[in-house]
């Protein structure tokens, strides 16, 4: 089974087909018992170029008639990215989907990626451990349901 994750687009337009995703992950120090978060930048193949460098019509002199037609894909977007075979040495996943893209107004700046990667990550742990927990009191709703038909 491919290992599917997801992460923040944090560099486009350097390579063609190409963007750097960060992706950050929450450990317990074996000695500390601490949580320790780490991120991991990694390339990731773009073979339809859903993410080439996006050029504000604000900052650029470009008539408000082709900006609609500007490319929508930029720094700060959450992707689903899936592992494959190696297309370089460093490349080793592919570009699933983009989950999420951020208004222009509140495109962050660089430093504030990992901020918000780990935002992001917190944010779906939790509805992990909700939905866990929802359908933990829908099976035990179903159990006594199923007890007191049988008697």
């Amino acid at each position: 089974m491919p290992n599917i994750l997801t992460g923040v687009v944090t560099k486009t337009g350097a390579m063609a087909k190409t963007i750097t995703v960060t992706i950050g992950s929450k450990r317990p120090h074996p000695k500390l018992l601490k949580m320790m978060f780490k991120t991991h930048k990694m390339l990731v193949h773009d073979e339809e170029e859903k993410l080439r460098p996006f050029i504000s019509p604000v900052t650029a002199d470009v008539p408000s008639s082709t900006a609609d037609t500007l490319p929508e894909g930029r720094v700060g977007d959450h992707v689903t990215i899936i592992h494959g075979r190696p297309i370089s040495k460093r490349k080793h996943f592919t570009l699933r989907s983009i989950d999420f893209r951020p208004e222009l107004e509140h495109i962050p700046a660089a430093p504030e990626i990992e901020r918000i990667s780990r935002r992001a990550n917190g944010i779906m742990e939790q509805m992990r451990r909700e939905k866990a927990k929802l359908d933990a009191a829908k099976a035990a709703e179903a159990e006594a349901e199923a007890k007191t038909t049988a008697q």
